[in-house]
């Protein structure tokens, strides 16, 4: 159970450190009347997310192993 968790989270992470625009596009978007771009500091605070998300899917994955 908890390597599903760990794949969840690495590809959660890997898409917002890697790919922030279809982050914004996906949750971000819908609330600007005109087709806005992110922000430098959305861009930052997101990739900084993924590196949470990254972060817990190593946790979940070494939890594996000791449970």
């Amino acid at each position: 159970m908890y390597i599903l968790a760990a794949l969840f989270f690495w590809f959660i992470g890997i898409t917002m450190v890697l790919k922030p625009e279809p982050v914004f596009q996906i949750r971000e978007s819908r609330k600007y009347a005109s087709a806005a771009e992110p922000s430098m500091m959305y861009i930052i605070s997101t990739r900084i997310g993924g590196v949470l998300f990254l972060a817990v899917g190593v946790a979940a994955f070494i939890v594996q192993f000791f449970m």
